[in-house]
């Protein structure tokens, strides 16, 4: 992060889908649809220990275009290869982080690609990262897509992120 390690070697990044925080505050109701306050984590960290039925109802609220059933079961598979422990304790670790103070201060050109349709952020949560970091970022907004708009339009998102990466020579 800048507060750690600053922005040299840092040329662009690309926001996908996600807002400033997940964890809804007194000043801040834009986050997580899911995991956004302490009772709401232990919830999720609770459902990761049934793996298989969390694999089913992650792609369930992560795909509003559902992919092609070979797809879903990849997914799934992957899914369940996640320890569940380490998965409660990433959970743990960035659910709760407000990144508000720190977006303004990215001065490299950014990316934000979000879906009106994500089960897990509102779409102005997400457009939230755009009016925080400002004039160094632009918003692409998948219309009708989810949180996995990378596999709902995989080709323009490829086509975006592309575009975005050789654009001005520094890549």
């Amino acid at each position: 992060s800048d507060e750690l390690y600053g922005q040299e070697g840092l040329s662009k990044c690309v926001f996908v889908d996600q807002a400033p925080s997940q964890w809804r505050f007194e000043d801040w109701k834009l986050g997580s649809k899911g995991i956004y306050d302490a009772v709401s984590l232990d919830n999720i960290q609770k459902a990761v220990l049934d793996m298989e039925s969390f694999a089913d109802g992650n792609a369930q609220c992560c795909l509003s275009k559902p992919p092609p059933a070979d797809i879903l079961m990849m997914l799934k598979k992957e899914t369940l290869l996640c320890t569940p422990a380490h998965l409660a304790s990433l959970m743990a670790d960035h659910a709760p982080k407000d990144w508000r103070p720190i977006l303004p201060r990215i001065t490299v050109p950014c990316l934000n690609l979000y879906g009106t349709e994500s089960g897990c952020f509102p779409a102005q949560g997400c457009e939230a990262v755009t009016q925080l970091i400002g004039a160094n970022c632009r918003s692409e907004i998948f219309e009708g897509c989810n949180h996995w708009l990378y596999l709902e339009e995989a080709q323009r998102f490829n086509s975006l992120v592309a575009a975005f990466l050789l654009e001005g020579g520094d890549h």
